[in-house]
């Protein structure tokens, strides 16, 4: 099927049919459905993660575990209660397996 042909039969223009085929990266939903249509064809999206899951939610809190630590860590540094190096490291290690266990919405707000 030419471009002139499959421009009629999806009711776009050739011009635009020639630009999709060149970078369709910036195509309307609606215009590849009408294109999909007239080659008589089903247009799947496909969302897919770039990497696990069980990944994504570890990233994720060690990052909210991180902030929330670094808050109380502030505070206790100016009470003079600063835990040592080794005690930080496990209490970072355990708000990030907390939250890691039973993910929730929370996890998702910073």
């Amino acid at each position: 099927m030419t471009q002139k042909q499959l421009a009629r039969r999806a009711g776009i223009s050739q011009q635009h049919v020639a630009l999709l085929e060149k970078d369709g990266s910036q195509a309307e939903l609606r215009t590849l459905t009408k294109v999909t249509e007239a080659l008589e064809c089903t247009l799947a999206v496909l969302v897919s993660p770039r990497d696990k899951l069980s990944r994504m939610i570890r990233k994720q809190a060690e990052k909210v575990a991180g902030k929330r630590l670094s808050k109380v860590m502030g505070n206790m540094a100016l009470e003079g209660q600063e835990p040592s190096s080794a005690m930080s490291k496990r209490l970072l290690e355990d708000e990030i397996k907390n939250l890691s266990i039973k993910p929730s919405s929370e996890l998702w707000e910073e």
